[in-house]
């Protein structure tokens, strides 16, 4: 399941468009890298809407109609020189999943090293370019925190010093100089992403649609969500309103432990709610390190991003359920 980021590593496109001084000057190009992702998408079809210009980085440079790929490959540390030219926007979703496979030491280096050295690929991009882009919007999780099941957790706290939280950390850290060179940083620490299309919703439907109420452990632990439609919006919002800087917390306000969670999926299908446990020691002996990515309580803060202005299309869940389950 992926529980913090839908994307796929250096895989991306670019939507050519005008090239006028005019249209550089409105800001409406922007640079995406982990495009094809579950989010990546999403962001591209807000800002298609918008009447943006999408540039997107790709390791296979695919053929797509009325689209031009700049390659990078993230493990040789090269990149297309022309990928940044008269971008305004850069957009850093890129990153392995943390959920598709077993935690291996070697896999453990993957995921950090695909988050850490993409953004420092990014970085010395754009140090190259002569124009810079006006803004650098890059995502993070809310594994930074780690787990707490009391606690409600805001963007001034620390990072844990778990596996996840170590990732988050040095994930943000990758793009510090970035604000050095006078470009306006934000970063999104991403919650559970709710989608009809992918991530961990429908894996966690599955059950319900026999009847069946499956949570996790002991079901108390917190979890912090927001829909995908919120989610790219979040994403435009931080591109277009240039007060927004520093870390927000990408969550909905209304967080749930996650049997409450399980029991509204259930009744968002019109399925009954009839309680099946995965204790904890079962979890942690099949998925070892990684269940902490399914016993982990995250209950994050959504004051900051709110304050910022940001409107939720869907702050609560039964209304989010309700437009992806319908």
């Amino acid at each position: 399941m992926e529980w913090y980021l839908c994307t796929n590593l250096g895989k991306a496109v670019y939507i050519s468009g005008s090239d006028s001084k005019e249209t550089r000057n409105m800001g409406k190009r922007v640079l995406i890298s982990g495009g094809t992702g579950l989010l990546g998408q999403s962001v591209q079809r807000l800002l298609l809407r918008k009447g943006y210009e999408l540039a997107i980085l790709s390791r296979s440079k695919p053929s797509i109609e009325g689209v031009s790929a700049f390659q990078w490959d993230v493990d040789a540390g090269s990149i297309d020189k022309e990928a940044l030219h008269g971008v305004d926007h850069v957009v850093h979703l890129a990153g392995a999943s943390i959920a598709d496979r077993p935690w291996s030491e070697a896999r453990k280096k993957v995921i950090v090293d695909s988050r850490v050295k993409s953004a420092a690929l990014l970085l010395q991009a754009i140090k190259a370019q002569e124009e810079k882009p006006r803004s650098f919007i890059s995502a993070s999780a809310i594994g930074y925190y780690g787990h707490d099941e009391e606690k409600l957790f805001t963007e001034e706290d620390v990072p844990s010093d778990c596996f996840l939280g170590e990732t988050c950390r040095l994930w943000e850290a990758a793009s510090d100089e970035i604000e050095a060179l006078g470009i306006r940083r934000v970063i999104t620490r991403i919650s559970i992403i709710l989608a009809k299309e992918g991530g961990a919703l429908p894996k966690m439907v599955l059950p319900a649609r026999f009847g069946l109420g499956s949570y996790f452990g002991s079901g108390k632990q917190w979890y912090s969500w927001i829909h995908l439609k919120d989610m790219a919006a979040m994403i435009v919002a931080a591109i277009e309103n240039e007060e927004m800087r520093g870390v927000y917390n990408a969550a909905s306000p209304d967080v749930r432990p996650n049997k409450v969670l399980q029991k509204a999926i259930a009744k968002a299908l019109g399925r009954p709610f009839i309680p099946l446990p995965a204790p904890a020691f079962v979890l942690k002996t099949a998925m070892g390190e990684m269940s902490s990515i399914l016993l982990n309580s995250t209950k994050v803060s959504a004051s900051k991003v709110i304050d910022s202005g940001f409107e939720f299309q869907f702050p609560q869940l039964e209304d989010a359920l309700a437009d992806i389950l319908s």
